[in-house]
């Protein structure tokens, strides 16, 4: 994501200019503070639009254990000021399970795209799928009634990701066909209109198992990056089946350019088994601690995903970031863990960390939320309480940290 202004983090917003003041954050900005009946606010993703000079951000309503959630979306204009207070709901109510939006712009007006829980014939929870589906939004913050419908199937098709290049919206997604997971994307004009008749296809292995040298392969949470001459870079996670029988095999990042114009991926997919020795997002940790970020600079990439930290010394156990440099069409460059004194250095304790990093024409910024501790005096003992807080670091094209230690972006 290239922005002119500034960089936008989360649905509390932070604005943090693009300049080299590291600390220089500004103070925290409600979204949506006029949501009617407003509950838990999650998983918050954000564009910007340079003709209409501001953002809008989109996120989940409520959490899955509730007998709905919904996405919501608002604007916020480039000084910080909360353009729709009340939130702009985009599913509907019978639409039930809503989760994990993701947002792109045009230039001007918007796409938001999220997964959707469908129940099955029989009405019972248990036997739904997950759906993908998407809805515009203009700048000037009305949403189009209809929902549009971008993968269903007998199976799930779920965490979507969405980018915007050469005049088309760039729409991925996960989808389980015969016994594996593959990542497949489709391009929609700026009008809502599907240019392509069939998914392109990203990563999909033999789902038969016709190939018995090989393990059964699944291709997961995928994300998109791209960069305003239009190039397109697709990272996801590869875990083989059966990792004990096939050494050699085991859960990587794989990385593929489209070629959205020619509505194409680039070359061929990538290999099941890692062809480097620089392989990044290898932690042994649950794929919903795993989901990467990835952003497209001048001259290359950068993708944030956790660290296996289990790996590191005593010393390095606060490194629980990995900060990957590549090339546009995703050959990894440089690969180093990093982290803060300010993480608790316990990387076994369960955090879903969820990393972002945006490109500023000359920067990259990072964020992630990260577990943290402090020490309290109590009356009979000194104990220390875990918390957690966003932190912020400046990274420089050749993947240079500019501090070590970051910044805090939110939390004390």
């Amino acid at each position: 994501m290239v922005l002119r202004q500034g960089i936008l983090i989360s649905l509390v917003v932070a604005l943090l200019p693009a300049s080299d003041a590291l600390a220089d954050v500004g103070p925290p900005i409600d979204v949506a503070p006029m949501v009617s009946d407003s509950r838990n606010q999650v998983w918050a993703a954000a564009a910007w639009s340079a003709q209409a000079q501001c953002w809008l951000v989109a996120w989940r309503e409520g959490y899955l254990n509730e007998p709905s959630c919904d996405i919501y979306c608002a604007r916020v204009a480039a000084d910080g000021t909360a353009l729709d207070p009340k939130g702009i709901c985009l599913s509907t109510p019978k639409s039930a399970r809503n989760n994990r939006p993701r947002v792109a712009c045009d230039g001007r007006d918007f796409l938001v795209v999220w997964e959707q829980y469908r129940l099955a014939s029989d009405k019972t929870p248990e036997t739904g799928d997950w759906d993908v589906v998407a809805k515009r939004v203009s700048a000037d913050g009305i949403a189009d009634k209809d929902t549009l419908i971008i993968a269903q199937g007998k199976h799930n098709q779920c965490r979507p990701d969405v980018t915007f290049a050469r005049g088309y919206y760039l729409i991925t997604w996960m989808g389980y066909e015969g016994s594996l997971y593959g990542v497949q994307a489709i391009r929609y004009l700026p009008n809502g209109k599907a240019v392509d008749k069939t998914p392109l296809i990203l990563a999909r292995h033999d789902p038969k198992g016709t190939n018995k040298s090989e393990p059964l392969v699944n291709a997961l949470l995928p994300v998109l990056a791209a960069d305003q001459q239009g190039h397109v870079l697709a990272a996801f996670y590869q875990s083989p089946l059966n990792v004990r029988e096939h050494p050699g095999y085991f859960r990587h990042l794989a990385f593929r350019s489209v070629d959205v114009s020619a509505g194409k991926a680039i070359g061929d997919p990538p290999p099941p088994r890692p062809t480097t020795k620089l392989v990044p997002g290898t932690g042994g940790y649950p794929y919903e601690e795993l989901a990467p970020a990835l952003a497209l600079g001048k001259s290359g990439a950068l993708l944030v995903c956790r660290a296996d930290s289990r790996r590191m010394t005593n010393k390095d156990r606060h490194k629980v970031l990995s900060l990957c440099r590549l090339s546009k069409s995703g050959e990894v460059i440089s690969m180093d863990a990093f982290g803060s004194s300010l993480i608790l250095s316990d990387s076994f304790y369960p955090l879903q960390m969820r990393p972002c990093v945006a490109f500023d024409g000359q920067t990259y910024l990072v964020v992630s939320d990260v577990l943290s501790s402090t020490k309290v005096e109590r009356k009979h003992e000194t104990a220390w309480e875990r918390y957690v807080r966003i932190l912020g670091w400046k990274v420089e094209e050749d993947g240079k940290l500019q501090t070590e230690d970051g910044f805090v972006v939110a939390g004390t």
